[in-house]
């Protein structure tokens, strides 16, 4: 059965798309955005995480391979992220198939938008 034709776009309005799955194959390659959200999704019954960025009108989610999710948690939800895909260390082995560990470099920008430590904070606590 055909699918129904979308909500027309009026004035004012901006259609919303889902976020492009990126993944991590080219050496070299670097991917660039506000972090947004840093979660897990469950793929073949193993919770693996994900991260979404937003990059002007584009948000990008990505899975994250164990360097990636060692290096990009929620503490820097709100910053800036430049991810880059170093290659693979031949040197480290896991996973059902044995691969080896990708490997990444990560720089950050900015603070994060989210109370990471749980203490909220209020204008009487602010002493000028």
């Amino acid at each position: 059965m055909p699918l129904e034709k979308p909500l027309e776009v009026e004035q004012g309005w901006e259609p919303v798309n889902a976020p492009e799955m990126h993944k991590w194959d080219k050496r070299g390659e670097t991917i660039a955005g506000v972090l947004l959200n840093v979660g897990a999704v469950t793929i073949d019954g193993k919770k693996v995480p994900r991260m979404l960025l937003q990059f002007g009108s584009r948000r990008i989610q990505s899975l994250m391979p164990y360097d990636l999710a060692q290096k990009v948690t929620r503490a820097l939800i709100g910053c800036q992220l430049r991810i880059k895909y170093l290659g693979d260390d031949e040197n480290v082995r896991g996973g059902p198939n044995n691969t080896p560990m990708k490997i990444f470099s990560v720089l950050s920008k900015g603070t994060p938008s989210e109370n990471i430590h749980g203490v909220a904070i209020t204008d009487e606590d602010i002493p000028f």
